[in-house]
């Protein structure tokens, strides 16, 4: 029987003029004692919990899929229970949004992987011993909305800092950008650093809040910021990411060595009003002006033979003001894009082939909730297909950065860019 706890506010972490807050939950979870396979389990959600879905396959080996495995994830609620049909394929269609453990098992076959539901989504996941065929493209270390998309990293909040845990059994993940997080009950974070931090499969690693990783004399090669005001945070609470990148002017504020009270002390380390300058400055920029950050539902893609992907570019203003912005994706040589919705206002062929398409969005100003409601983000949301041509690169694929640029409130311009999408391309079916 598990059993959930409350957790504990951050009591070292985001400086907010809130009083910090805590995630409900507490008390035991029932078990479900059914296991014939012929119902499964269904509990009742209340209807203002949040929910999202689970969709995935489960292969007995790499040449067969698993039929009639037992899928269950338990929660406050009860247990959902789904079984394998003959393609190892299973469907829960609504678990509470948060961090779930889901066990998969029948007979000597037994699994255990941790997923994060997202409110709204449905959440794909396969097997590690999923079919593969003999053009499945090599897998360097990844980046971590590669690693997201994999399922391969699990993002939360704890005491020390920001906690990526590597949960993958294959999967090196390598992180070297500075990464616009949306919190799940939590406060929203810019994580990043200045060399290259390296998870092999199993590994973990927290991100102190607020150091200065640009000085010379820094504590910490790591660091997270708060790009978020009003919710507080919280341990516990879970991470999402969609590939969006800190944009210039956030990025400015934690990597200049500016000392605004001519104290001879830098912001990063000011606490003469009783919080980090630098912090205050990043929250007093996205009170004043649009912030555009630029990602994709999916950052990884995949393409054998004549089908086709689809691709979802996510355009999100966390600015208090609003705002429009041009985005731009390239599609690289030798793969089509197609089916846009909406269409691009223009696109350029460029010297190597690929393809820049171009769209502008108008955005308006991000609403603060509670202390421990999310902030409402208005979102603009491109959608394409994605094909392979002649000419299209075999294998593992690394197209460009999907990128937007924008005018602040003072006519400044700004840009902000995603991590790049990864599309692996096996020419014809095995």
């Amino acid at each position: 029987m598990s059993r959930l706890l409350w957790l504990l506010p951050l009591l070292v972490g985001c400086p907010s003029e809130y009083q910090q807050g805590v995630v409900p939950g507490g008390g035991d979870v029932p078990g479900d004692t059914d296991t014939d396979g012929d119902d499964p389990g269904n509990p009742d959600i209340p209807d203002e919990v949040p929910t999202g879905g689970l969709r995935g396959v489960v292969c007995e080996d790499e040449f067969s899929y698993l039929e009639g495995a037992k899928v269950s994830v338990e929660h406050e609620f009860g247990v959902s229970v789904d079984y394998t049909d003959a393609n190892g394929e299973f469907f829960i269609a609504e678990l509470p949004a948060g961090t779930h453990v889901v066990v998969i098992e029948k007979g000597d076959f037994h699994e255990q992987i941790t997923v994060v539901i997202t409110a709204n989504e449905v959440m794909e996941l396969a097997s590690d011993e999923c079919v593969q065929d003999e053009c499945t493209p090599e897998v360097p270390c990844i980046g971590l909305a590669e690693a997201v998309d994999r399922h391969a990293v699990i993002m939360t909040t704890e005491s020390e800092g920001l906690l990526f845990e590597n949960v993958s059994s294959q999967y090196a993940i390598c992180m070297d950008e500075w990464y616009v997080l949306i919190g799940e009950g939590t406060q929203d974070a810019a994580a990043g650093e200045l060399d290259t931090t390296r998870l092999e499969p199993g590994d973990e690693f927290s991100y102190p809040y607020g150091a200065d990783v640009y000085s010379d004399f820094a504590f910490s090669n790591d660091a997270w910021w708060c790009v978020e005001e009003t919710q507080v945070t919280v341990v516990g609470g879970a991470y999402t990411y969609n590939g969006s990148l800190v944009p210039e002017p956030l990025f400015d504020y934690i990597h200049d060595r500016s000392d605004v009270d001519d104290d001879g002390v830098e912001d990063h380390e000011d606490m003469e009003e009783l919080s980090y300058v630098t912090q205050y400055r990043i929250w007093e920029r996205l009170n004043d002006h649009p912030t555009i950050l630029v990602g994709r539902d999916k950052n990884l893609v995949e393409i054998v033979g004549e089908d086709s992907a689809t691709v979802i570019i996510e355009v999100t203003n966390i600015g208090k003001a609003e705002g429009e912005a041009s985005v731009y994706e390239t599609v690289p040589a030798g793969f089509i894009g197609e089916e846009f919705s909406p269409a691009p206002v223009s696109s350029q062929e460029n010297g190597d082939g690929s393809i820049t398409y171009r769209w502008e969005v108008a955005l308006e100003a991000a609403i603060p909730g509670s202390t421990a409601d999310q902030t409402w983000y208005d979102q603009a949301f491109i959608a394409y297909a994605i094909r392979a041509g002649e000419d299209a690169c075999e294998g593992r694929c690394v197209a460009e950065r999907l990128q937007s640029d924008w005018l602040d409130d003072d006519g400044a311009p700004w840009t902000s860019e995603s991590e790049p999408l990864i599309i692996e391309h096996c020419s014809e079916a095995e």
